[in-house]
């Protein structure tokens, strides 16, 4: 079975993924502007919502987001 990553004749990069905002130069900015936008809390109620579609119990670490997955009625437990 043929895996995508093995073949890509008409690739011009190095990476199988595509670099935040498409350049590697700009992957330092990319955390700074996602803060700043607050993509943190659309980030967290799409782990939250993931968890809620395939009826899991989400295991995080992050005690920031406890406020969006109440809100979400999401089952959740602290990993230490």
């Amino acid at each position: 079975m043929e895996v995508m990553t093995e073949h890509r004749p008409h690739t011009a990069t190095k990476h199988d993924y595509i670099p935040a905002f498409g350049k590697d130069a700009l992957l330092p900015f990319y955390d700074l502007l996602t803060r700043v936008l607050g993509m943190g809390k659309a980030y967290d109620a799409l782990v939250a919502q993931a968890a809620l579609c395939d009826g899991r119990v989400l295991l995080t670490r992050d005690r920031r987001a406890e406020r969006t997955y109440r809100s979400l009625d999401v089952s959740y437990d602290f990993v230490d």
